[in-house]
């Protein structure tokens, strides 16, 4: 899932999470220890400046390595 309401479902369910966190972060999760969050390998410009809610070309998701995804999915299997 991304950061929002898949992982809020799934942390209530008391799930295992693979999460990617492109601009935001998982700080306010509780159940840290369920949750394998994979970031992108650099962050956009616009996240750097922290333009959050200014600019919406973010590209930090483009920038998440489809292998960690994969490593961390089947390290939950």
């Amino acid at each position: 899932s991304i950061v929002g309401f898949g992982v809020h479902v799934a942390s209530y369910l008391d799930k295992k999470i693979v999460m990617l966190s492109g601009p935001t972060d998982r700080i306010d999760y509780r159940k840290k220890d369920r949750i394998k969050t994979i970031y992108p390998k650099k962050r956009c410009t616009i996240h750097k400046k922290k333009l959050y809610l200014k600019n919406k070309n973010c590209s930090c998701m483009k920038n998440i390595d489809e292998n960690e995804v994969l490593k961390a999915v089947k390290s939950y299997i």
